[in-house]
């Protein structure tokens, strides 16, 4: 079960206010941020989302959040390998095969009336010896969880691997945070 969550603004005069049963005092909150904030990351990872996103090679995981433009370094992952090891993911259907061109390759995982559309980029032209996977677009309308469960399995043979949105490219932990801040400051524009 989810942890409670809510956001709680005070005003100036009060000394404290009753929560749900739990007196919570003012100066428990930083001095200039009279507002407490307590979203769990469950709460983050059953939050329903409706976004593309992209999930791309990138440099070294060393779990911090980098903007794209400062990438210098990413990771080449053959094209071929990279799309057997999504077409053997659990849940997860081919919808249109990429054999004779990798850029076609499409896919759905789905859970319920949850589900990932997962498209495919590659780096290099058809006449290229060995062509690098480029990312994948995936569409998603599932919960937080579900988009970085699935990023999770592929992590476990493509670990240089990155979620990127709005010109950042996240870790896991990176992308759990942008979402918290999201919903504490309500700029709430792709998640549900």
């Amino acid at each position: 079960m989810a942890a409670v969550q809510a956001v709680v603004h005070f005003n100036s005069c009060e000394d404290s206010i009753n929560f749900w049963g739990r007196a919570i005092k003012v100066q428990d909150a930083p001095p200039d941020d009279r507002v407490i904030k307590v979203i769990s990351t469950d709460f983050i990872l059953l939050r329903p989302l409706r976004l593309k996103i992209d999930l791309i090679p990138g440099p070294p995981h060393n779990d911090k959040m980098l903007y794209s433009k400062s990438i210098q370094v990413i990771a080449r992952y053959p094209a071929q390998e990279l799309a057997s090891a999504i077409s053997d993911m659990a849940a997860v259907d081919v919808v249109t095969e990429g054999l004779r061109d990798a850029r076609a390759w499409q896919w759905m995982w789905r859970d319920g009336d949850r589900r990932l559309r997962i498209g495919f980029t590659v780096m290099g032209s058809r006449d290229d010896a060995e062509i690098a996977w480029g990312g994948s677009t995936i569409d998603a309308d599932c919960y937080v969880g579900d988009l970085l469960s699935f990023w999770a399995q592929l992590r476990k043979t493509h670990a240089d691997t990155w979620l990127h949105y709005d010109g950042r490219v996240y870790t896991a932990d990176g992308f759990i945070e942008r979402i918290r801040e999201m919903l504490e400051t309500q700029v709430i524009t792709d998640i549900v």
